[in-house]
């Protein structure tokens, strides 16, 4: 993994560590340093963690014909699989960008598309949306609507994962991306 991807997927304290192990000539064994970093997507995989979490897709997007960064082989049949949780973040920020340039640009287009009624409770899916944020369903977002969507990604990942996200790895996954901002410039 190279250096950028280790930052961005273990955090900037596993970099802090790898240098004052450096300077310390202390080295780590693979045991202590999955207690030493416990953000780190090795302890991230439990086995009882909910599959989203469990293969780096809070959003649980589906394997498609779209490879994004940070995608990787997984085991899963129907889900994609991501390095780490920015990267599986970032690719959900690309896919509301998408639905942002056909017109899905308020929560309750986003929703219906991300889940439709086919095979989801939609409408139960976007009154948490707008109660976990505070922006009402049919508020039109833009590119620079950035904040928005970090909080939209929050709520989304909850109601996929049951459990609240990181919201420094939503942050993340959005600093990856080029194409919504926090505002105009």
């Amino acid at each position: 993994m190279s250096i950028i991807k280790t930052i961005i997927c273990k955090g900037l304290g596993y970099l802090l560590h790898v240098v004052l192990e450096q300077v310390l000539h202390k080295p780590t064994t693979p045991e202590t340093a999955q207690t030493q970093h416990p953000e780190s997507p090795q302890t991230q995989k439990k086995t009882n963690a909910p599959r989203g979490l469990r293969n780096n897709n809070p959003l649980n997007i589906r394997h498609n014909k779209d490879t994004f960064q940070g995608e990787i082989t997984g085991t899963d049949k129907a889900f994609k699989t991501f390095s780490c949780m920015p990267y599986g973040y970032r690719a959900a920020f690309v896919i509301l960008h998408t639905y942002l340039l056909r017109g899905e640009n308020t929560i309750a287009k986003i929703v219906t598309r991300w889940a439709p009624p086919i095979e989801n409770d939609t409408e139960n899916y976007i009154a948490f949306v707008e109660r976990h944020t505070g922006i009402p369903r049919h508020k039109e977002l833009t590119t620079s609507d950035g904040a928005d969507y970090i909080l939209i990604m929050s709520a989304m990942s909850f109601m996929e994962n049951g459990v609240n996200a990181d919201i420094s790895e939503i942050k993340a996954g959005f600093n990856l991306q080029s194409k919504i901002k926090l505002f105009n410039t």
